[in-house]
């Protein structure tokens, strides 16, 4: 919008000081030519098909984030059941090897 806005104050400066744009076509035919494809421009709607896709592409950005994050969160939990798992087979192994100790200990007493 900015640069729309800077486009068309430079184009009003020219009208004001009765000069043209170096762009401006320098006959008629030429101009014809030129305000018929800004016509059909107009017509195409090209703005709404625009915005359309900026919408999807928004919408597929936001989806990949949340993704990202979910996908964040489950590695976060996998990371935390693995801790519990070594934790509960240290555990278990301790328990192993006390119970094997007391079963030699109470055979020795036998």
């Amino acid at each position: 919008r900015c640069f729309q806005a800077e486009a068309q104050l430079r184009l009003e400066r020219l009208k004001r000081r009765g000069e043209q744009h170096p762009r401006w076509p320098v006959n008629a035919m030429q101009q014809q030519t030129l305000l018929g494809k800004h016509a059909s421009l107009q017509a195409s709607d090209i703005v709404g098909s625009t915005k359309e896709v900026l919408w999807d592409l928004v919408h597929a950005k936001t989806c990949l984030g949340q993704l990202e994050e979910e996908l964040e969160q489950c590695s976060q939990e996998v990371r935390k059941r693995q801790k519990e798992t070594l934790q509960k087979r240290e555990d278990a192994s301790t328990l192993t090897e006390g119970r094997a100790a007391e079963d030699a200990a109470f055979a020795q007493r036998e």
